[in-house]
């Protein structure tokens, strides 16, 4: 365990291996190589920020988080593994065949380019978990975007 911030970002890291398994600040590995996840502190009190890298999905990624979830810039497929538990935004890119129906567990969500239409129906649905994700999956398959209306 660190009881402060772990910054390991611009390194060219190409893995998380030995990293701490808990975090008592940030974990910010920003603007490396990464392709997974695996090998990072499953608790983090603050922000994790793995943006610019190589994520196709979040395995391996903290399963709380205190604050913010940052994931944009990265190709990716899956949001399957995001944390269970985050009390600050998620921020990721948008992707036609991503499936966004996860997101509704949490309270803040931002969407880089993602169509206007997807973010209404995301952002109205917020918060409200599976239950509301049952209502935004039938809004956003009658809005065509059937792709992200999954889990």
């Amino acid at each position: 365990s660190v009881g402060v911030d772990v910054w390991c970002q611009e390194n060219l890291l190409a893995s998380l291996a030995h990293a701490p398994l808990t975090v008592g600040g940030s974990f910010i590995c920003h603007n490396n190589q990464l392709e997974s996840l695996e090998g990072a502190p499953q608790r983090v009190a603050q922000t994790v920020n793995c943006a610019f890298n190589n994520l196709i999905s979040l395995t391996g990624a903290p399963s709380d988080v205190g604050d913010g979830f940052f994931a944009q810039n990265n190709p990716l497929q899956s949001i399957q593994a995001a944390p269970e538990k985050l009390q600050g935004p998620f921020w990721l890119d948008y992707s036609y065949s991503m499936p966004l129906l996860r997101l509704l567990i949490y309270q803040h969500v931002h969407i880089y380019d993602v169509p206007m239409d997807v973010n209404a129906i995301i952002q109205k649905y917020l918060g409200q978990g599976k239950a509301g994700a049952i209502r935004a999956a039938a809004e956003l398959i009658r809005a065509g975007y059937k792709e992200n209306a999954r889990w």
